[in-house]
């Protein structure tokens, strides 16, 4: 069977931290309170190791628990050699206290054995590589020399002569080991991914409290905050704070935001610090200067203490954000500046995906936008889309909109939500601006819809009054002329007859030009041949160029009856008003669309916003454009797309 070797070192310090920490419990016995204290103390330092089992379940080839239960197995076998040694001088030594005697000074390099290791191997670094090796080999022989120097000694009085020169080169090597593994540490996560560098941050916020509490302990005021205290709380972060951010890091070290937690802790102790500074300051200066007035010097503390709070913590906020947290520092400054550029006018509220995506660093992130009134979401240019909903944006209960990540995961997903929230303003104004696109979509297919129900109308009432009572009072003066023929030429009734079949035909006439008033039946033949009856029809000279596409292809009745009107308006309006020699009209098929020109060389000067009524009622239904340009003496020219 091949034994695993993470499993069973693990159980090894678990075994060595168990019994040392029943050691510790039992060298205090039968003082109750230094029992207790002891206790607990064991059981903050064996914190590491159920966190170092926990890691080892969830990445088993991962060496940081190794680290942690070393951590943890020396926190408590050092200071029980140290008792054990230390009750060689009692009345009632222990068992081989004189073997452990010598270690009493010198054994306490070992409590650093365990941070070199979580440094050279955190997030999940081997420890076979070459640099790793040689600052363990300068960390060993560090320990070594420091151990030699100690061996023996029992007082200060006894560390002199050579041993002093061995303690502090074996100092310097085991320091300058730390300071290797920690420029190992910050080297690695710069080379690697994102998500070492947060990895890494997460031990670098653990290790700062670590410092800052441990200063902190050395600065405790007795009267105020007991040392013991102070060092309580080193102690729970040292072997509880920094377990716990390493196991967070290694198993899931997107669970918080780390960068701006960092970025947020850095500034408040910062900010701390220097309100710590001007307070001392004030109470010294304000001291030196009013002597007599007692307790001034406090209220003018709190005064110019609370003045320098804001700005201080402002600055240090921006600082340790570009520093800690630069990537959220900088997205968010070109989301507001975009946001800004919107309010402005400067850019369009729809290029919030293209800004999301190059802010995120995400091409394939997607932006839905709730419109009013449609059941689906639809995307900046308006088209329908369904999209995961990774970040949703609202405004009070609606939704407004939802950002789709093209690579999800928790830091990403919180980025893109502060920075979509930055931006709610063009999220809003580009999804009613999409409703409206929308909207007036609609009333076009209506009104397109409308117009040729009503072109349908016009060509069945035509046929109706052709095939119907056109026919019919044919029929009916065919019959009165065959009544007459059986009439002498001079009677009255013969008269009569003959002015009813007059009138008949005046009615028929009648008919048919109100039928070719609902549509030109010259249309039958296409447009092409109706302009050119309409051309032949012209007083003066009309050149009129039609596309051979318009013939070959033919044309949707509806638009073939707007394009004839609009040719028709324009040539009237041109010999009426323009005082034209020449017209010219040109007809083209242009990207699916009909594209009239009608061009005069008359007087001009009409008044571009001034398009004839009649013109925009047959360009307008058929969700067309109409322009007109008319430079004064030079002519005008009207185009239509239909």
């Amino acid at each position: 069977m091949q034994i695993r070797p993470v499993p069973v070192t693990l159980s090894a310090l678990t075994v060595l931290a168990v019994a040392s920490g029943a050691v510790l419990v039992v060298a205090e016995l039968p003082d109750a309170a230094a029992t207790t204290g002891t206790a607990l103390e064991v059981l903050v330092a064996g914190a590491g190791l159920v966190l170092a089992w926990l890691i080892a379940v969830k990445a088993p080839r991962n060496p940081v628990p190794l680290a942690l239960a070393t951590i943890a197995a020396l926190a408590t076998a050092t200071p029980a050699v140290e008792d054990w040694g230390a009750s060689a001088d009692t009345t009632d030594p222990w068992p081989g206290a004189d073997i452990a005697s010598p270690l009493v000074q010198a054994i306490w390099p070992l409590q650093l054995v365990g941070f070199g290791l979580l440094l050279l191997t955190f997030p999940a670094a081997p420890l076979g590589r070459r640099f790793a090796r040689r600052v363990l080999v300068a960390g060993g022989a560090g320990t070594v020399l420091i151990l030699i120097g100690n061996w023996g000694t029992r007082a200060d009085a006894e560390f002199t002569g050579w041993r002093v020169p061995v303690a502090i080169t074996g100092l310097a090597l085991l320091v300058t080991a730390l300071l290797l593994a920690t420029v190992d540490l910050v080297r690695r996560s710069r080379r690697t991914g994102a998500a070492e560098r947060a990895q890494a941050r997460w031990l670098l916020l653990a290790t700062g409290c670590v410092l800052v509490l441990m200063v902190l302990s050395w600065l405790t005021v007795p009267d105020v905050v007991p040392p013991e205290v102070g060092y309580a709380s080193f102690l729970v972060t040292l072997y509880v704070l920094v377990p716990t951010a390493v196991a967070v890091a290694v198993i899931r070290y997107d669970l918080f935001d780390i960068e701006r937690l960092l970025s947020d802790t850095v500034a408040v102790v910062a900010t701390s610090a220097v309100a710590a500074v001007v307070w001392a300051a004030s109470v010294v200066l304000v001291h030196e200067a009013v002597r007599d007035a007692a307790g001034l010097e406090t209220g003018a503390a709190a005064f110019l203490t609370a003045l320098a709070l804001v700005p201080t913590y402002r600055r240090a906020h921006r600082w340790s954000g570009a520093t800690f947290d630069r990537e959220r520092t900088v997205l968010l400054a070109a989301v507001r500046a975009f946001a800004a550029d919107v309010h402005q006018g400067v850019r369009e509220p729809e290029d919030v995906q293209e800004v999301l995506r190059e802010v995120l660093r995400d091409p394939g992130l997607r932006v839905g936008l709730a419109v009013p009134g449609q059941p689906r979401l639809v995307d900046p240019s308006g088209r329908a889309t369904d999209l995961r909903a990774d970040v949703v944006l609202r405004a009070g209960s609606a939704r407004i909109g939802v950002v789709e990540l093209g690579r999800v995961s928790a830091r990403r997903r919180r980025l893109a939500q502060e920075a979509a929230r930055h931006c709610w303003s063009a999220f809003e104004s580009a999804r009613l601006r999409a409703g409206l696109r929308v909207a007036l979509e609609e009333v076009e297919a209506s009104r397109e819809r409308l117009n040729v129900a009503a072109s349908t109308e016009r060509r069945k009432l035509e046929r109706d009054l052709h095939d119907g009572a056109q026919q019919a009072l044919v029929a009916i003066g065919m019959r009165l002329r065959s009544a007459q023929a059986g009439l002498a030429t001079d009677t009255a009734e013969h008269a009569d007859i003959e002015t009813a079949i007059t009138q008949l035909a005046g009615t028929v006439e009648e008919l048919r030009r109100i039928s070719q008033g609902v549509r030109p039946s010259r249309l039958d033949d296409g447009l092409g041949p109706a302009l050119e009856v309409l051309r032949d029809s012209s007083p003066v000279p009309l050149v009129l160029r039609v596309d051979e596409q318009v013939n070959r292809d033919g044309l949707d009745e509806t638009v073939a009856q707007a394009a004839y009107y609009v040719v028709a308006e324009a040539v009237a309006n041109a010999l009426k008003h323009a005082h034209a020699t020449e017209v010219v009209v040109e007809i083209a098929v242009r990207d699916g669309r009909l594209a009239i020109v009608v061009r005069d060389d008359g007087i001009g000067g009409v008044n571009p916003e001034h398009t004839p009524t009649a013109l925009r009622d047959r360009v307008d239904p058929l969700g067309g454009s109409i322009t007109v340009t008319s430079p004064s003496g030079v002519g005008t020219t009207i185009e239509a797309v239909l």
